[in-house]
């Protein structure tokens, strides 16, 4: 598309790439909502939400909502619309450890709060750093393979 077929739809850049936004949290919601619908065991989604994690860690959208976000740390709005995603964030993934719990699967021996943190920061780390620089330098498959040794311990997996 040209970038005046862009224009049309949209009026600006921030408008554009907040529509983005919006359309990749709500596919992955329901990515999320499927992994748990999907597996009677939450450690399984999990597993195979890492799995896609190390297969698209080096994902280009990944760097644009970094760029977005970084370039933007000023601008209020920005802030507190990162502030809100992060939020959103943090909730998609809670259900999904909360589920485990509830199905008897986890006995957490941090907070899950604590836990679901950490996890979405190293995921944002691995995701960021194998874009910039490439799977192989970063490591992906054995930055994971740490994190599920931190999982199975943290969140105290009893089956």
């Amino acid at each position: 598309m040209s970038r005046g077929g862009v224009y049309r739809y949209f009026s600006s850049t921030e408008e554009m790439i907040r529509a983005l936004l919006e359309k990749n949290n709500k596919e992955f919601i329901k990515y999320i909502n499927e992994l748990i619908d999907e597996h009677d065991k939450m450690w399984d989604a999990l597993e195979d939400y890492l799995q896609n994690l190390e297969s698209e860690a080096s994902d280009p959208f990944s760097i644009v909502v970094y760029e977005y976000f970084v370039t933007g740390w000023r601008t209020e709005e920005r802030r507190n619309y990162l502030a809100r995603r992060y939020e959103n964030g943090k909730a998609i993934f809670l259900r999904l450890f909360e589920e485990g719990v509830r199905r008897g699967e986890f006995s957490p021996k941090q907070p899950l709060e604590a836990i679901n943190s950490f996890f979405i920061n190293v995921n944002d780390g691995i995701s960021m750093e194998a874009t910039l620089l490439d799977e192989k330098t970063v490591r992906v498959a054995e930055q994971i393979k740490a994190l599920k040794m931190y999982l199975k311990q943290a969140l105290g997996l009893t089956k």
